[in-house]
């Protein structure tokens, strides 16, 4: 390889033709200044032909200014992927890609110690901080979509929101166990993009409430804080899906007598509606 060195000195600053050229194997790839190239202090401006800065050995590179070291570029054998930066034009941002000779290659960033990743706007204005977590064995994962929804999950285990109150948006919240609309809006849970299935409605200054409890075996139950439970409005009917029991062969029931602690009145008071499993309205014979 040869080096040819143009109307200069080492040390010098030079600028219009002067030029700094490489000739190897009889090929000249060429190095042309335009502005200025000041030596000594690694000021270089111009049009470049394809040019590499190298360490030329198994040793890391270093940008260095007078505050100290900016930028290292570590040494990997046989390396082939590699980090590029890429700027944009108006109104694109600027990429830094994963790049290289594999079909797939991932980007790790890693912080010293216990450092936290800091992902910022407007200069310095934190939007997301990912702290350290020693020893941890499970992550976040976030996953796009094509047309349907994206995810929020995680490589194990389940996900645990460390805060006090949730707001989501639209105006509902979650805190300490409870789902809060904040208006007098209600709250429902829908299936199939849209589709109601269950509803809560706002009652003002409600000091009752309904319970619902599971069974390990047993019947679960729906019960209430206080008072009563009330099914269906004054122009509702309540339908038992559970089909009734068809007439049996045995003898005549005997009916109960008046009194005691049962109703007080001989005289039937009305009809208690409601409708079967098969959509018959029936009714039952009420006394007070």
């Amino acid at each position: 390889m040869a080096i040819k060195i143009s109307q200069m000195a080492l040390v010098s600053t030079f600028s219009g033709s002067d030029s700094f050229e490489i000739v190897q194997s009889g090929a000249t790839k060429r190095m042309q200044a335009s502005g200025s190239w000041t030596l000594g202090n690694l000021t270089v401006s111009g049009t470049f032909i394809t040019p590499q800065v190298g360490t030329g050995a198994a040793s890391n590179l270093y940008l260095t200014t007078s505050g100290g070291t900016q930028l290292v570029v570590s040494h990997t054998a046989s390396a082939v992927n590699y980090l590029q930066a890429t700027g944009g034009a108006a109104t694109f941002p600027a990429i830094l890609s994963a790049q290289g000779s594999d079909s797939n290659v991932g980007l790790s960033f890693q912080t010293r110690g216990t450092g936290s990743h800091l992902f910022q706007t407007n200069g310095a204005t934190t939007q997301v901080e990912v702290v350290h977590n020693a020893s941890a064995n499970r992550w976040i994962t976030l996953t796009g979509s094509n047309g349907g929804n994206c995810q929020i999950g995680t490589s194990a285990g389940n996900m645990n929101f460390g805060f006090a109150k949730a707001h989501i948006n639209g105006g509902m919240s979650v805190q300490n166990g409870l789902i809060d609309t904040e208006s007098t809006g209600a709250f429902g849970i829908a299936t199939n993009s849209g589709s109601v299935q269950f509803q809560v409605t706002h009652t003002a200054s409600a000091n009752r409430f309904i319970t619902v409890t599971g069974s390990n075996g047993g019947n679960p139950a729906i019960t209430v804080s206080a008072g009563a439970l009330a099914l269906g409005a004054a122009s509702t009917d309540i339908q038992w899906l559970r089909t009734n029991i068809a007439l049996g062969g045995g003898a005549a029931p005997t009916l109960g007598t008046i009194g005691g602690s049962g109703p007080a009145a001989a005289a039937q008071r009305n009809w208690l509606r409601f409708i079967e499993s098969d959509g018959t309205a029936s009714f039952i014979p009420v006394w007070r």
